[in-house]
């Protein structure tokens, strides 16, 4: 695009593409391009992969900013609420209520159909970690998310089961852990853990 962004359609069935040639081309707003096609790594379903790459900053760009708002989204889930310390020891906060004070990741049970826009963390009701998805930067070769630093693929998807929502120091005292996954509409789910530290 004339503004320094690149449209990536991919994952397309080649039998059906209607643009062949490989130098820049016009193309009409609502015209096919193609048909999905299947890479083998999705479990032999048909998915498009959709990316906006900003090409002078060298980020990648969340495509829902860009696209018309329905309020067809998923709804999102909040639950499944892990807490991992520095040892990478996890505790669910369904049965454990009390910790030893220091840094811990929080996270969620995954959900395989709708992702946050956004993560947030409180500690009594100061935010303390946010994570926004709407910009993907590559930082030494790796793709990050901005919360209050770089968190990178791995960080965020530890595994297939977790996704994080963001980190925070918990000091000494009676705590409540507040928690936050926001939607592009701004559609809130919120949970609140009310926590011992010592």
């Amino acid at each position: 695009h004339e503004d320094n962004l690149l449209s990536v359609y991919a994952n397309l069935d080649t039998d059906t593409l209607t643009v062949t040639d490989k130098t820049d081309v016009q193309i009409e707003a609502g015209s096919t391009l193609a048909s999905t096609g299947n890479t083998g790594w999705q479990d032999e379903q048909s998915y498009l992969e959709f990316q906006i790459i900003d090409t002078k900053n060298n980020s990648a760009i969340n495509p829902k900013v860009f696209m018309a708002r329905t309020e067809d989204e998923i709804p999102l889930t909040l639950s499944g609420i892990y807490l991992s310390n520095k040892n990478g020891d996890f505790y669910d906060l369904n049965t454990h209520k009390t910790f030893s004070s220091g840094l811990y990741r929080i996270y969620q049970k995954r959900n395989t159909k709708a992702a946050p826009y956004t993560t947030t963390i409180m500690i009594n009701g100061v935010e303390v970690d946010r994570i926004v998805y709407d910009l993907i930067v590559q930082e030494n070769g790796k793709s990050c998310v901005n919360g209050k630093k770089k968190y990178t693929s791995s960080d965020v998807y530890p595994d297939e089961k977790l996704q994080l929502l963001g980190e925070a120091m918990l000091t000494p005292g009676k705590t409540t852990l507040g928690l936050v996954t926001t939607d592009i509409h701004g559609n809130k789910k919120q949970l609140n853990y009310s926590i011992s530290i010592y």
